[in-house]
Protein backbone atom coordinates (compact mmCIF):
# COMPACT_ATOMS: atom_id res chain seq x y z
CA UNK A 1 0.00 0.00 0.00
CA UNK A 2 1.36 3.37 -1.00
CA UNK A 3 1.69 5.91 1.81
CA UNK A 4 -0.12 9.18 1.21
CA UNK A 5 1.73 12.42 1.77
CA UNK A 6 -0.04 15.58 2.86
CA UNK A 7 2.04 18.71 2.45
CA UNK A 8 2.45 20.65 5.65
CA UNK A 9 1.25 24.05 4.55
CA UNK A 10 0.14 27.22 6.18
CA UNK A 11 -1.67 28.90 3.34
CA UNK A 12 -2.97 32.39 3.91
CA UNK A 13 -5.77 33.87 1.81
CA UNK A 14 -3.41 36.46 0.28
CA UNK A 15 -0.94 33.71 -0.65
CA UNK A 16 -3.68 31.75 -2.41
CA UNK A 17 -4.77 34.82 -4.40
CA UNK A 18 -1.18 35.69 -5.34
CA UNK A 19 -0.59 32.12 -6.50
CA UNK A 20 -3.73 32.23 -8.65
CA UNK A 21 -2.60 35.49 -10.25
CA UNK A 22 0.89 34.12 -10.87
CA UNK A 23 -0.54 31.27 -12.97
CA UNK A 24 -1.98 33.80 -15.45
CA UNK A 25 1.55 34.92 -16.36
CA UNK A 26 2.89 31.45 -17.17
CA UNK A 27 4.46 31.10 -20.59
CA UNK A 28 2.74 29.17 -23.37
CA UNK A 29 3.95 25.54 -23.16
CA UNK A 30 4.90 26.03 -19.51
CA UNK A 31 4.71 22.26 -19.07
CA UNK A 32 6.72 21.47 -22.23
CA UNK A 33 3.59 20.05 -23.90
CA UNK A 34 1.67 23.07 -25.30
CA UNK A 35 -0.02 23.99 -22.00
CA UNK A 36 -1.72 27.38 -21.91
CA UNK A 37 -1.49 29.74 -18.94
CA UNK A 38 -4.40 30.09 -16.55
CA UNK A 39 -7.09 32.02 -18.41
CA UNK A 40 -8.06 35.41 -16.95
CA UNK A 41 -11.73 34.44 -16.60
CA UNK A 42 -10.78 31.22 -14.78
CA UNK A 43 -8.47 33.19 -12.50
CA UNK A 44 -11.22 35.73 -11.76
CA UNK A 45 -13.63 32.89 -10.94
CA UNK A 46 -11.06 31.21 -8.69
CA UNK A 47 -10.43 34.47 -6.82
CA UNK A 48 -14.16 35.13 -6.47
CA UNK A 49 -14.69 31.61 -5.18
CA UNK A 50 -11.73 32.00 -2.81
CA UNK A 51 -13.24 35.19 -1.43
CA UNK A 52 -16.62 33.50 -0.87
CA UNK A 53 -15.17 30.70 1.30
CA UNK A 54 -14.48 31.31 4.98
CA UNK A 55 -10.89 31.01 6.20
CA UNK A 56 -11.54 27.73 8.00
CA UNK A 57 -13.13 26.20 4.87
CA UNK A 58 -10.57 27.56 2.41
CA UNK A 59 -7.37 27.26 4.39
CA UNK A 60 -7.60 24.59 7.09
CA UNK A 61 -7.08 21.53 4.90
CA UNK A 62 -5.95 23.08 1.60
CA UNK A 63 -2.99 20.97 0.50
CA UNK A 64 -2.44 21.91 -3.12
CA UNK A 65 -3.16 24.59 -5.69
CA UNK A 66 -1.97 24.28 -9.29
CA UNK A 67 -2.67 25.33 -12.90
CA UNK A 68 -3.95 22.82 -15.42
CA UNK A 69 -2.59 22.66 -18.98
CA UNK A 70 -5.91 23.69 -20.54
CA UNK A 71 -6.19 27.08 -18.76
CA UNK A 72 -8.05 26.10 -15.59
CA UNK A 73 -6.93 25.85 -11.95
CA UNK A 74 -7.24 23.10 -9.34
CA UNK A 75 -7.46 23.18 -5.56
CA UNK A 76 -7.14 20.12 -3.33
CA UNK A 77 -8.14 19.60 0.27
CA UNK A 78 -7.10 16.47 2.15
CA UNK A 79 -7.44 15.37 5.74
CA UNK A 80 -5.36 13.09 7.96
CA UNK A 81 -7.56 10.12 6.91
CA UNK A 82 -6.61 10.62 3.24
CA UNK A 83 -10.09 11.83 2.32
CA UNK A 84 -9.92 14.36 -0.48
CA UNK A 85 -11.88 16.99 -2.34
CA UNK A 86 -10.43 18.08 -5.67
CA UNK A 87 -11.86 21.18 -7.36
CA UNK A 88 -11.24 22.50 -10.88
CA UNK A 89 -12.33 26.07 -11.71
CA UNK A 90 -12.82 27.19 -15.30
CA UNK A 91 -14.19 30.12 -17.30
CA UNK A 92 -17.88 29.41 -16.76
CA UNK A 93 -18.17 26.59 -14.24
CA UNK A 94 -16.41 24.41 -11.72
CA UNK A 95 -16.23 20.67 -11.19
CA UNK A 96 -15.15 18.65 -8.20
CA UNK A 97 -15.06 15.22 -6.70
CA UNK A 98 -15.18 14.12 -3.09
CA UNK A 99 -13.58 10.91 -1.95
CA UNK A 100 -14.50 9.75 1.56
CA UNK A 101 -13.28 6.50 3.04
CA UNK A 102 -16.83 5.51 4.01
CA UNK A 103 -18.56 6.15 0.69
CA UNK A 104 -18.16 5.94 -3.06
CA UNK A 105 -16.49 8.87 -4.80
CA UNK A 106 -18.96 11.59 -5.71
CA UNK A 107 -18.42 13.63 -8.89
CA UNK A 108 -20.01 17.03 -9.58
CA UNK A 109 -19.45 18.37 -13.11
CA UNK A 110 -20.02 21.73 -14.80
CA UNK A 111 -21.52 23.47 -11.78
CA UNK A 112 -22.52 27.11 -12.31
CA UNK A 113 -20.46 29.59 -10.36
CA UNK A 114 -23.28 30.94 -8.22
CA UNK A 115 -23.52 31.61 -4.46
CA UNK A 116 -25.87 28.66 -3.84
CA UNK A 117 -23.49 26.25 -5.59
CA UNK A 118 -20.45 27.70 -3.80
CA UNK A 119 -22.30 27.16 -0.51
CA UNK A 120 -22.81 23.48 -1.41
CA UNK A 121 -19.11 23.22 -2.29
CA UNK A 122 -18.17 24.81 1.05
CA UNK A 123 -20.30 22.24 2.87
CA UNK A 124 -18.48 19.42 1.09
CA UNK A 125 -15.07 20.94 1.86
CA UNK A 126 -16.06 21.23 5.53
CA UNK A 127 -16.59 17.47 5.66
CA UNK A 128 -12.96 16.83 4.73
Amino acid sequence: MMESYIKETNFKRDDVIKEIISFVSLNHSWDGYEAVPLEVESAANAIMLTNQLSDNVLLDKLTNLYPNPHGTISFEWENESNEILSLEVGNTSFSYYVQFNSAETQQFDNISIMPTEISKLASSISLI
